[in-house]
């Protein structure tokens, strides 16, 4: 907001707009913007735990009998980054599906 000569204060990139609550524009972009705020704020905040969750789960504390979505989710941001080995990835993908297609019941009675 920029301060006007007679003291009222208005949007500088849409002077027809003053900055006060009560006009309706003014307060429809205020909340529009704290909307998208709060949803940046949450994406970032759920990518975070992904990425806690993932690291976790590739590190053997969770059961790796499936890739969960958490692992997807971070898989694709850091697709393409330095230390990224697509054939470490693929040979986890493998040693899960053997498992399932090829399950160890024990030794046959």
């Amino acid at each position: 907001c920029a301060a006007r000569d007679d003291g009222s204060r208005v949007m500088q990139l849409a002077p027809e707009v003053p900055c006060d609550f009560e006009d309706a524009r003014y307060s429809f972009m205020f909340k529009v913007a704290c909307g998208g705020w709060c949803n940046v704020s949450l994406l970032v905040s759920v990518l975070s735990v992904c990425v806690w969750k993932s690291y976790y789960w590739q590190s053997g504390a969770y059961n790796r009998s499936k890739i969960p979505v958490f692992v997807a989710a971070v898989e694709v941001s850091t697709m393409g980054m330095r230390g990224h080995v697509p054939e470490l990835r693929e040979r986890v993908f493998f040693n899960i599906v053997a498992t399932q297609t090829y399950p160890s019941t024990g030794l046959p009675e």
